[in-house]
């Protein structure tokens, strides 16, 4: 009996709709109600925010896609306040564990006021060697007017702050070329020293690490003008002053990797610059005791 009330009002609705259209239609011209007619349906048109959806596989022709690597790394450390479903890992050799998106879930990433919505999918699973797997990707959805913005802006600015993310994430490393004319690691590096538990001149510490700090903020400058992006420091005085003590402290200040170059190895010219090229880019590179692996000249 109710199911046939509510047919009976959803008639007389309808029925009263047709009537006023009907109305509405004598009164005004047809030239007028067309002209409105076309307004409503543009504006409604316009109106409606035009969404761009942006699909990012983990895995683009058989190789990994190493932006999909970034905005992972980068969407961990703000997936954490807004997900509610989340996964937690420690890769080996890094320093501190990380939470990463499970499928499905979404977050919002606002940058410089426009809204990002970020979801992690996973694709259809593929039956590998009687063992199911299936591959990631994520889905990046804003409004279309900031296209230009995602493009030269945002994806480039992920793409920075996920390698300073994986930089400082990782475990700096001892190597040596003892073995010969290439670097060897000798394992991580973990001296204890840093410039707040050395002893030195209170004005001389301070203006060390102002100079590290320009140095480092400068790597774009020295590109810019065509310069190698390097820095040089002359430490002597006798066994037991602190020089090993303040070359770990600046290394733990950087958080830069260790070269302990062994100069008695190097045999000619063409070894040492194999040596500094294969050096990574963010590094100490320790050259002790200069003064004992010169030959005297015999006379």
């Amino acid at each position: 009996m109710e199911a046939l009330m509510d047919w009976k009002s959803m008639g007389y609705l309808y029925a009263s709709l047709m009537f006023v259209r009907g109305a509405v239609r004598e009164v005004i011209p047809a030239e007028v109600y067309k002209a409105a007619k076309t307004t409503f349906f543009y504006l409604f048109t316009n109106l409606q925010t035009k969404l761009v959806t942006i699909h990012i596989h983990e895995v683009e022709n058989d190789s990994d896609n190493d932006i999909f690597n970034s905005v992972r790394r980068y969407l961990s450390s703000k997936c954490f306040a807004s997900s509610k479903s989340l996964r937690l890992s420690k890769i080996k050799n890094s320093k501190n564990h990380t939470y990463t998106m499970v499928p499905e879930q979404s977050m919002v990433d606002m940058v410089d006021g426009v809204k990002l919505t970020w979801s992690l999918h996973s694709d259809q699973v593929e039956k590998v060697s009687k063992s199911e797997s299936s591959r990631s990707f994520f889905k990046l959805c804003f409004e279309e007017k900031h296209k230009e913005f995602v493009d030269s802006s945002y994806i480039p600015y992920i793409m920075e702050e996920a390698e300073i993310s994986k930089f400082k994430n990782r475990r700096k490393k001892l190597f040596t070329n003892r073995s010969g004319d290439c670097w060897s690691q000798v394992g991580q590096f973990s001296h204890p020293s840093t410039f707040d538990t050395i002893v030195m001149d209170p004005v001389l510490k301070q203006e060390i690490q102002a100079d590290l700090k320009k140095f480092v903020n400068k790597s774009k400058f020295y590109t810019s003008v065509g310069k190698a992006w390097k820095r040089g420091y002359l430490l002597y005085g006798p066994s037991g002053t602190g020089k090993t003590s303040l070359i770990a402290a600046i290394a733990n200040y950087l958080d830069f990797d260790i070269y302990d170059m062994e100069l008695t190895s190097v045999k000619n010219n063409s070894q040492l610059k194999r040596l500094l090229i294969s050096t990574s880019s963010k590094s100490v590179i320790v050259l002790e005791d200069i003064d004992c692996s010169l030959e005297p000249k015999r006379e």
